[in-house]
């Protein structure tokens, strides 16, 4: 077995330019769409060396149907639904450099941070 397009390691399935990717993924029992948000570059500083990476944010159902509903509001005040935060949030920083692979991910939820810094890899 060679993996190649989705199986392959690190590949996402994921251009460096900017726009969104809409992938249907499972928690076992239901689908739901995910949106992915292309939300810049950044230098992050591994085991590996300083790399440069590709910011992805991923935006359940409903934060998508947040961003699209405030996204044309002009009047003032806003919404105030509009201007906070999201209470919870995955990121992900992808280093095209070595394929894509995850070198950095974090999940917020209920004022929680989960982080993940990837200290070393190795392809079998």
């Amino acid at each position: 077995y060679q993996p190649s397009g989705q199986d392959a390691p690190g590949n996402f399935g994921w251009t460096t330019d900017s726009g969104n990717c809409s992938v249907p993924i499972t928690n076992g029992k239901d689908v739901n769409p995910y949106t992915f948000v292309f939300r810049g570059t950044e230098i992050l500083e591994t085991p590996f060396g300083a790399l440069d990476t590709v910011v992805i944010e991923r935006l359940a159902p409903r934060q998508v149907q947040r961003e699209r509903a405030c996204a044309g509001v002009q009047e003032r005040p806003r919404p105030a639904d509009c201007d906070r935060k999201a209470d919870d949030d995955f990121l992900v920083w992808l280093a095209p450099s070595k394929g894509n692979i995850p070198v950095k991910m974090r999940k917020r939820k209920n004022n929680q941070v989960l982080t993940l810094v990837l200290d070393s890899a190795r392809i079998e």
